[in-house]
């Protein structure tokens, strides 16, 4: 639950900054927020990935000594899994369906 203090955030001066990197060959039509440092409350699905990220590599866990393959198996168990937010779809099928909407589109 949200403290009674919080806010909303909407996109400011670091999203159209953002927008117009160096990497961004024209403004995104895309709103984007920033959550408030040190707020997990802003960002559940974020803190949660984060959780599900620890159960492979643990806090401590040195990367240096981590392989390739593990970080490709975490990976691959991570984008197919079923997620609430995502109404019990798996990543790896929305961002499917993400990619074919915007070919139809272009």
């Amino acid at each position: 639950r949200s403290p009674p203090n919080s806010r909303k955030r909407r996109p400011g001066t670091r999203a159209r900054r953002w927008r117009r990197s160096p990497t961004s060959s024209s403004p995104r039509r895309s709103k984007v927020y920033f959550c408030d440092p040190h707020s997990p409350w802003e960002r559940p699905t974020n803190e949660n990935t984060n959780g599900l990220i620890r159960e492979f590599f643990p806090k401590g866990t040195r990367f240096s000594e981590v392989t390739d393959e593990e970080v490709e198996r975490a990976q691959w168990l991570l984008n197919n899994r079923p997620r609430n937010v995502l109404g019990w779809k798996f990543p790896a099928e929305v961002m499917q369906e993400v990619l074919a909407e915007g070919a139809m589109i272009a």
